[in-house]
């Protein structure tokens, strides 16, 4: 199967991932350029390209659909349910945190070990999952970071990896102190690898849980501000 994984649900960037039936494997990030669909379709055609490939041989679409930026979202989604559409070929969409706790996994993880992926949610909140040896232990969560600590508080695991920059604004409620007995480690400079992402996303295909790009959809945890400022000024009447 020949694979394409684009993400641009982080603020840091997007990261392109390309997998093909050949043994083939090569990823691309963009420091920045989530917010530019022109930049990140180019560097698609540019990572096929170095390998000999068209975009016409793609399989199968993959895309990080959240939680994460709104914006990012947008324009991750919006790009892969074109290019999906255009070719008729079919999408999977892979949970960002997720696919953050796979990166994390493969740098610094082992079966012992709980990853825990946060992304910053703004507001004193982290949208966060907790995942062991791959296997999900606790859903995609929009909470404050007392409520993560008190769900990772009573686990057995001695060991704790955090990852994402969610880590950036509360690497204080995470501490190792928080945690007595435990080994405690942290990649608050992680992000989702391209390759990680293809890979998630092959296995959920394998599993028939690929969608057409009419299906294609976000996955959001929570309203947008702007969303949210609206139904502040025309509240709904029951």
């Amino acid at each position: 199967m020949n694979v394409l994984a684009i993400d641009t649900s982080l603020l840091s960037g997007a990261a392109i991932g390309a997998v093909f039936d050949d043994g083939q494997r090569a990823e691309r990030t963009l420091a920045g350029d989530r917010c530019q669909e022109s930049r990140l379709l180019s560097a698609v055609d540019e990572l096929l390209s170095s390998l000999g490939k068209v975009i016409g041989g793609i399989d199968l679409f993959c895309v990080a659909a959240g939680p994460g930026s709104f914006t990012g979202l947008r324009i991750g989604i919006g790009t892969v349910k074109g290019l999906a559409f255009a070719l008729g070929k079919p999408v999977a969409a892979v949970p960002s945190l997720e696919a953050l706790a796979a990166t994390a996994f493969a740098q610094d993880g082992d079966l012992e070990t709980l990853v825990v992926p946060m992304i910053d949610a703004r507001m004193g909140r982290v949208f966060a999952a907790v995942f062991r040896a791959g296997e999900r232990i606790f859903p995609d969560a929009d909470m404050e970071p007392a409520e993560l600590v008190n769900i990772l508080a009573g686990r057995s695991e001695k060991r704790i990896l955090f990852a994402g920059n969610g880590l950036n604004c509360y690497l204080t409620s995470f501490s190792g102190e928080v945690f007595p007995g435990k080994i405690v480690a942290y990649k608050p400079e992680a992000t989702i690898s391209g390759l990680a992402l293809a890979d998630a996303g092959i296995a959920m295909a394998a599993k028939g849980q690929a969608v057409s790009a009419e299906e294609l959809d976000a996955v959001y945890l929570r309203k947008s501000e702007a969303e949210s400022r609206l139904e502040e000024k025309n509240p709904r009447r029951e």
